[in-house]
């Protein structure tokens, strides 16, 4: 098992994988320093796992180790288990259509300007009907932020607001019987599945923004998951 706590900043960076691309465009392309935040990669908390027990029972085992029918039934089963869990991906706010500075960077690279507090919970007049920070339905408050002005950059950087967390168990157990050990011929059967615990792990939500009051463009909910449900799989292997 191991675990990493990490800070990454940087003014760009780019990858395509494990879906980690993220902000990749310049809002002032003469001033990159600008854009000077948390990195695309940069993943605070992590912690991943692997652990692998055979029972205790059976031949040459600690318990039941000479009763051939025991053997036979409790004998030889291991159990295994991959875990992982980290904190959310950096996500970057944008203006979707709306270029303030009017410049030659085009739509989705201007950042928007900060106007109220993004943790607080939004429920004002005009509430998106999202509830609390870090709900499904609204993972930032929306009307904390607003269009700039005609000719100006957004002041809300790159990456500042995270996306949720992630997390993942699977699990398998199998037992191995030896039909024929001088030629060592083996059968296993082993079933496992992935996301044993049918945990959700959510995507980004909307990051693109049109300004309040309630005006926005691609919405702070979220309607997607990067892991999918229990997947269960039961098999058997003939080894010679």
């Amino acid at each position: 098992m191991n675990y990493g706590w990490s800070h990454f900043l940087d003014d760009g960076d780019s990858s395509g994988w494990a879906n980690r691309g993220g902000w990749q465009n310049y809002q002032n392309a003469y001033a990159p320093s600008e854009d000077y935040s948390n990195s695309n990669f940069d993943i605070r908390h992590a912690i991943r796992g692997e652990a692998i027990y055979k029972l205790p029972f059976g031949r040459g085992m600690q318990f039941l180790n000479n009763n051939l029918v025991a053997d036979e039934v409790l004998g030889g089963w291991q159990v295994s288990s991959t875990f992982i869990g980290e904190t959310g991906n950096p996500i970057s706010l944008t203006t979707a259509g709306y270029n303030s500075s009017n410049n030659q960077s085009g739509s989705y690279t201007q950042f928007a300007n900060l106007v109220g507090n993004y943790k607080s919970t939004d429920t004002g007049p005009d509430a998106t009907g999202g509830g609390q920070y870090h709900s499904l339905k609204e993972w930032y408050n929306l009307d904390a932020f607003a269009l700039p002005a005609p000719y100006t950059y957004g002041n809300f950087r790159r990456n500042i607001v995270a996306g949720p967390d992630l997390t993942n168990v699977n699990f398998s157990i199998g037992k191995g019987f030896d039909l024929w050990p001088e030629r060592n011929v083996r059968f296993q059967i082993r079933a496992s599945a992935n996301n044993i615990l049918n945990h959700p792990s959510f995507g980004q939500p909307g990051t693109t923004l049109g300004g309040p009051p309630s005006a926005e463009i691609g919405g702070a909910n979220i309607n997607s998951v990067t892991i999918g449900g229990r997947v269960r799989e039961m098999y058997g292997r003939l080894s010679f």
